[in-house]
């Protein structure tokens, strides 16, 4: 395949896009400069492209995206970071779906109380026996509903229910309002009780089930499996017909999956490169900045090319690297740059990363996170239109987990001018931002905001707004380089998500 071509060296520009931008400090100048959008619209182009059609990470064509990317990279002088000296961190999705005519819901002394199949569904990742956790059976007489301490006992349960479905529905709200979550919470389908929805495949990473993720999902009853499993319990009130109070009852019989999957495995990359810090002290710590490659590839109804997700966080994420080996002064500190496989199916590649990192965790001093960096926010939940969006960029999450790390973004900025947004909800844990978070390093996820192409075969290249998604790039470029230049460390601060934060 024909090598895309690496401008080594770009034509000097102005050194503030928007009004009111400072000059950027001499020493990163170079770096600076050469984020163009010259160079970026047909790397984006390409990534957004016909050759890569989406970039699923169950196919081959996201596999081809990443090494035409990794192939960037070392023309650019990144060094390779993952494994074997490459730019591949390997991994395998595993892909399992529970095989009913082997699977059964066990009551004491492992009799089958019901079998998978039409009565009774669920996902797993487990090929094997497990324990349920505890079931709690509740009955909602028309208009009732659950007193405090009734809610608490659902808190981590298995809740099968029987109420109608505005009574389901004041349950979930009185749940949230007292910050209460079951396991999980099972009505009759109510299309049609004596059936199930059925269960579908779970995805994880092979050796490294995640604990953050209940390890059962989409259980299913159906009424007469309900009722089969009150008879075992002894839960005598959530069969009565003629309750004038709501019924709680916790079950005292354990309950257990046995679980025969079908399991296929996938196997998949992420793509890491590094820039060598310069300080033979400080160069063992490191930025990480990283951003998803994958998107939701080809299907029946047409290519979902992908363009603002995410292949403006890549694009911008490659210029950003680009730019630190470009520039003049190398930076004290390590810089990774991480381009991660399978966010889509739940954030796989980050967790595999954070699971077998290739640079210790506890010296990564912060992970910035790009995802969707390419478009004006074109929201009506948020009465936010594009027009009005023009510069606008949320530096979503930061202000709750570390004031040092957004004080530093604050600063950055001042040289490039965007309009940095607090963000109407905390999305740290809806993308890669997550992983990093979860392990308490200071962390930042840059948004532009939703539009009506989300996820859509119309999120393609000619909507990107270039010069708004180059001038984050640089933003971010002069905040890699101010972390990596020997600033102290952000530190982990975690506070509750509140609203207008500064």
């Amino acid at each position: 395949m024909r090598l895309w071509p690496i401008f080594l060296a770009a034509a000097p520009i102005a050194f503030g896009q928007y009004p009111g931008a400072t000059k950027p400090t001499a020493a990163w100048q170079t770096g600076f400069d050469s984020i163009t959008v010259k160079d970026a619209k047909p790397f984006l182009e390409t990534l957004a492209g016909p050759m890569f059609r989406g970039r699923e990470p169950l196919r081959g064509d996201y596999g081809l995206a990443a090494g035409w990317l990794a192939a960037r990279l070392q023309q650019a002088g990144l060094e390779p970071a993952a494994d074997d000296g490459t730019f591949f961190h390997r991994f395998a999705i595993q892909s399992s779906s529970v095989d009913l005519s082997k699977s059964s819901l066990l009551g004491p002394d492992s009799q089958v109380v019901v079998p998978c199949g039409w009565r009774f569904s669920v996902s797993t990742v487990v090929d094997g026996t497990q324990e349920l956790p505890g079931i709690v059976f509740v009955r909602i007489p028309s208009g009732g509903s659950l007193k405090p301490d009734q809610l608490k006992r659902l808190a981590g349960k298995i809740v099968l229910l029987r109420a109608s479905p505005q009574d389901t529905g004041n349950l979930s709200q009185a749940l949230r309002a007292a910050s209460l979550v079951p396991y999980a919470v099972c009505t009759p389908n109510g299309r049609n009780p004596d059936s199930v929805v059925q269960s579908r495949k779970s995805t994880s990473i092979q050796g490294h089930p995640d604990p953050r993720r209940p390890v059962m999902t989409s259980l299913s009853f159906s009424d007469d499996a309900m009722s089969s499993v009150a008879k075992v319990a002894g839960a005598g009130l959530f069969e009565s017909g003629s309750l004038s109070e709501p019924a709680v009852e916790p079950s005292n019989v354990t309950f257990k999956l046995s679980a025969k999957l079908d399991v296929t495995l996938y196997p998949s990359v992420n793509v890491v490169a590094k820039v060598s810090g310069t300080d033979p002290i400080l160069s063992k710590e490191a930025v990480v900045v990283g951003s998803h490659l994958d998107h939701l590839g080809a299907q029946s109804n047409g290519t979902y090319f992908g363009a603002d997700d995410n292949a403006s966080g890549c694009t911008a994420n490659f210029f950003i690297a680009r730019a630190v080996v470009l520039n003049k002064i190398r930076p004290k500190r390590s810089v990774y740059f991480a381009f991660w496989s399978s966010e889509e199916l739940g954030l796989l590649g980050s967790y595999a990363f954070v699971q077998r990192p290739t640079v210790n965790l506890s010296d990564i001093i912060a992970y910035i996170n790009m995802d969707m960096v390419g478009r004006d926010e074109n929201d009506p939940r948020f009465k936010s239109v594009a027009a009005e969006n023009g510069k606008m960029v949320y530096p979503s999450g930061v202000a709750f987990n570390s004031p040092d790390f957004l004080k530093v973004l604050f600063d950055a900025n001042k040289q490039v001018g965007l309009t940095l947004k607090a963000d109407v909800e905390d999305r740290i844990m809806r993308s890669d931002s997550g992983s990093f978070a979860w392990k308490q390093i200071p962390t930042v996820k840059v948004f532009t905001g939703d539009h009506e192409d989300y996820h859509k075969t119309t999120d393609t290249p000619d909507k990107v707004n270039f010069e708004k998604m180059v001038n984050i790039a640089k933003w971010l470029y002069l905040t890699v380089q101010d972390l990596a230049s020997g600033r102290a460390r952000p530190r982990w601060q975690p506070s509750p998500f509140k609203p207008n934060p500064w």
